[in-house]
């Protein structure tokens, strides 16, 4: 077995006080903390570059317990595609859109985690043009009718009264508190 190396770093009151918590929480010494950090950023690096720490964190929050799946882009514009003018769909996704209007605004504080929330979902890219004016730069027009339904009823639940207008590709959101 080969002799570990030494090495020396130097830390701040703020990174040692994790240091102290991360050690205390695993059981572990400072030298196993920091070799299992090292190796944890060096096999997650590439990826967590990727998306921002929000999006991480979204992802991370979404995906574990099972209510949240990962669908290719194209299977999701088909199922749009098919369900188009099918009412009973509609119905039962304006149900759902009421269901989370019911918890969400208990998880995220704003219109705008909302919106961001949805962006991490890869349903639009988010523009944010004022405060209250956002701008949904959609991949195709199909999602419109889906994600109209789904912010209108959530935001107005969270207090706030949406305005929202259609571009070809595009959903542009005014929000005005209540």
């Amino acid at each position: 077995m080969p002799v570990p190396v030494r090495i020396t770093i130097a830390i701040d009151e703020d990174m040692l006080e994790i240091l102290n918590k991360m050690k205390e929480k695993f059981k572990i010494s400072q030298s196993e903390l920091i070799r299992r950090a090292l190796k944890f950023y060096n096999d997650y690096y590439e990826i967590i570059q990727q998306v921002s720490p929000d999006q991480l964190i979204t992802y991370l929050e979404m995906l574990p317990n099972g209510e949240h799946v990962i669908l290719d882009i194209d299977h999701w514009l088909i199922m749009l595609k098919l369900v188009e003018n099918i009412d009973e769909f509609w119905k039962v996704h304006e149900e759902i859109a009421i269901a989370h209007a019911e918890t969400l605004p208990r998880q995220l504080k704003s219109p705008l985690e909302l919106l961001k929330r949805l962006e991490a979902c890869n349903f639009f890219s988010l523009s944010i043009e004022s405060g209250n004016n956002f701008t949904l730069i959609l991949g195709s027009d199909l999602p419109k009718k889906f994600l109209r339904i789904f912010i209108e009823k959530v935001v107005e639940s969270m207090g706030y009264e949406v305005e929202i207008k259609e571009g070809i590709s595009k959903l542009r959101i005014k929000l005005i508190k209540k």
